[in-house]
């Protein structure tokens, strides 16, 4: 139970990396220094706000099999006490 419980953690972990990585990532600016037209920079802010869109989705989607995950070893642990006592 305890490698489940340490997998799901992992899983958290690496779901807010991803998420930060993805809301701090800016490429907006231009490696070679050109000054980029209104279309273009509109464009790139799209892309960027759609990206972050895509994150927080993919964090939500985490999130509820966290949540699922974390349910279900919490029902197995009861069902498990609830036989012990009963006297299986």
């Amino acid at each position: 139970m305890s490698t489940g419980v340490v997998t799901v953690l992992v899983l958290v972990v690496l779901a807010i990396a991803l998420g930060v990585w993805f809301f701090t990532s800016d490429d907006l600016g231009e490696p070679d220094g050109r000054q980029r037209s209104e279309q273009e920079t509109r464009r790139a802010r799209e892309a960027r706000t759609q990206a972050q869109l895509d994150a927080l989705r993919a964090s939500q989607r985490i999130g509820s099999a966290f949540w699922r995950a974390s349910r279900a070893l919490f029902d197995v642990s009861r069902d498990e006490r609830r036989r012990d006592r009963d006297g299986r």
